[in-house]
């Protein structure tokens, strides 16, 4: 278990919950100690608030909105570093 954080600079990959091929890249623009800006591929820059994850393996947020469905990006889904 790692408590991983989101870094400015580095890609994560967003998966959706109806569809695990979907997957998009997440680049982090911009970050604060409560907020992240990313510029999510095929839906542009997306301001939300990180989120802890309750299983210990750091931080979540879900960019393009909280509903049943919403795609999640974790922290620890690292694709790229700066």
């Amino acid at each position: 278990m790692t408590n991983a954080t989101f870094q400015v600079g580095n890609t994560y990959e967003m998966s959706w919950v109806t569809n695990s091929d979907a997957k998009n890249a997440c680049k982090v623009l911009k970050r604060t100690k409560c907020f992240v800006t990313l510029d999510v591929e095929r839906w542009g820059v997306q301001r939300c608030k990180v989120h802890q994850s309750p299983y210990g393996s750091g931080e979540f947020c879900m960019p393009l909105g909280s509903y049943s469905m919403a795609p999640c990006v974790g922290a620890d889904d690292l694709i790229a570093e700066a």
